[in-house]
C-alpha cells in the first residue's frame, strides 16, 4: 500500500538520522497521538456531515463530529467500505487538539530530505524517547505547514500545527517554538544535561533565522538590481553583508541568498500528475 511504503521510507530516513535499528525506527513513525479507547458503539452517522473541524492527509482524513450534544473524532481511510475509527472526545477543544495532532504526526512522518527546515532531538529521559521534533514542509494542494512535537515538559508531549501563507512566517514560528522549548529546558530537571539540549534548540533557531534574513536581503538586492560587478554607490553594503563582489551575479540570478527549497510533499495516495486515470 502507498501508506505502508511511506512509513517504510520515513523509518529508513529516521534510521539514517538517528542510527536506530529499523524495528525501532518503524515503531516510532507508526506511533500516533495518544488516543482514548475507541467507541464500542459509535453513532451511525457520516462524520463528514457533522464535522466542526477536519484535517486531510492524502486519502485519509480526521473529523471532529458533533452529534446529539457529544463530540467524537473519526479517522477515515481510502476505502469507504472500511470501518472508520471513532473516539469519544470530552469537549470541542480536546477534539480539535486531537484532530490537529493527527495531522501533525503525519507531517512529522515525512522523510528528512522532504523538509525545508527540521529539528529532531532524542532523549531517553522522556516518555516517548523523542524530546523535540519540528518540521516546515510544502504539501501538495495545501501549501506551507509547520508541525511540532514538544516533550520538553516531560508530560507526554504536545503537538503544534499551523498552515502558513508565507515561508518567512513559518520559519519564524519554527524558530520561536524552538526558543520557547529551550527556555523551558532551562527550568527543567527532568532530563540530564538540559543546557546542552537547550543550546542545540537555540542554535537551530538562530541558524533558521539567519537563513531567512539572508534570503530576505537577497530579495532586496534582486529588487535593487545593482551592477553585477558590484561597482555602484551601494557597493560598500556588499562587504558589510559578507557578500564578495564575485558572488553578486549568483545572488542576482537567485542561485545564492535565496529562500530554502524542498520538494513538494505528496501525501500517501496522491496521484502523480502523469498517472493516467483508471
Amino acid at each position: 500500500m502507498t501508506s505502508d511504503r511511506s512509513a517504510k521510507k520515513a523509518a529508513r530516513a529516521r534510521m539514517t538520522a538517528t542510527g536506530e535499528p529499523y524495528s525501532t525506527a518503524r515503531r516510532a513513525v507508526q506511533a500516533g497521538p495518544d488516543r482514548p479507547a475507541p467507541l464500542a458503539r459509535p453513532p451511525a452517522i457520516d462524520p463528514r456531515e457533522h464535522a466542526v473541524h477536519s484535517r486531510q492527509w492524502g486519502v485519509s482524513a480526521c473529523y471532529l463530529a458533533h452529534y446529539q450534544g457529544r463530540y467524537s473524532a473519526w479517522i477515515t481511510g481510502a476505502d469507504p467500505s472500511d470501518r472508520s475509527q471513532a473516539y469519544g472526545m470530552p469537549s470541542e477543544p480536546a477534539g480539535r487538539a486531537f484532530v490537529d495532532a493527527w495531522l501533525a504526526t503525519n507531517l512529522l512522518h515525512t522523510p528528512w530530505d522532504e523538509r525545508i527546515a527540521t529539528i529532531f532531538l532524542l532523549s531517553p529521559s522522556t516518555r516517548s524517547g523523542i524530546l523535540y521534533e519540528a518540521a516546515v514542509l510544502i504539501v501538495e494542494d495545501s501549501g506551507i505547514w509547520l508541525a511540532c512535537f514538544d516533550d520538553t515538559a516531560n508530560d507526554g508531549g504536545t503537538h503544534t500545527l499551523g498552515p502558513f501563507g508565507d515561508l518567512a512566517e513559518a520559519l519564524e514560528e519554527f524558530a520561536a517554538l524552538a526558543e520557547r522549548a529551550a527556555n523551558r529546558l532551562d527550568r527543567s530537571a527532568t532530563i540530564g544535561t538540559p543546557g546542552l539540549f537547550a543550546g542545540v534548540l537555540r542554535y537551530r533557531a538562530a541558524t533558521v533565522r539567519a537563513d531567512a534574513a539572508r534570503a530576505a536581503l537577497g530579495d532586496a538586492i534582486r529588487r535593487h538590481q545593482p551592477r553585477a560587478d558590484g561597482h555602484d554607490r551601494l557597493g560598500p553594503l556588499w562587504h558589510e553583508a559578507g557578500l564578495p563582489r564575485e558572488s553578486l551575479p549568483r545572488v542576482l540570478a537567485g542561485q545564492d541568498w535565496a529562500w530554502p527549497q524542498g520538494p513538494v510533499v505528496r501525501p500517501p495516495g496522491s496521484r502523480l500528475p502523469d498517472t493516467p486515470n483508471p
